[in-house]
């Protein structure tokens, strides 16, 4: 009979074997503004307080529809991939770079996540992602705390974002 010694760390580790998704070099590109990366970490932790992780809080709300589109419940898969303002905004940044840069789900996005950033074209990207996800969150809080929400060709527009406040 051999010794061996008790390992809390790999116990722990077996037990609750969770999966993990490395997205951290997408996430921490250098490319990316400081607030553009932490929301995007945030997105992709699921962190964000959407109406659905409020409810799951037992948060009371008036309404658990998207304060963008008013359509459905918000949640991250609607806001960043379902809402058609999200949509939007993904489409003219993929047409202005002529790339397919965005998955079309939630756990999509995650797995996408993983394999990035490698060159500098990934970086661009991973830096692009980061402020659309950015620009999508802002716009979400517009809705709500200021009532006023913006088309995505108005983000589109230098002139529109204001003195560099965002």
């Amino acid at each position: 009979m051999t010794k061996e010694k008790l390992n809390l760390s790999s116990l722990y580790e077996h037990l609750v074997h969770k999966e993990q998704i490395h997205f951290d070099k997408v996430v921490w590109c250098k490319l990316s503004i400081s607030k553009h990366r932490f929301i995007l970490w945030q997105a992709m932790l699921g962190h964000l307080l959407t109406r659905d992780n409020l409810l799951r809080c037992h948060i009371q709300l008036e309404t658990c529809l998207c304060p963008v589109c008013e359509l459905d419940q918000k949640s991250h898969d609607h806001l960043f991939f379902k809402c058609p303002f999200s949509q939007q905004v993904l489409c003219e940044v993929q047409t202005s770079l002529g790339l397919q840069l965005w998955p079309f789900s939630y756990s999509e996005w995650q797995v996408w996540m993983e394999g990035r950033p490698k060159g500098l074209l990934q970086k661009i990207s991973a830096a692009l992602l980061a402020a659309s996800v950015y620009y999508i969150w802002t716009n979400r809080n517009w809705g709500i705390f200021e009532a006023y929400s913006c088309s995505a060709l108005k983000l589109k527009s230098p002139d529109s974002l204001g003195s560099g406040s965002l």
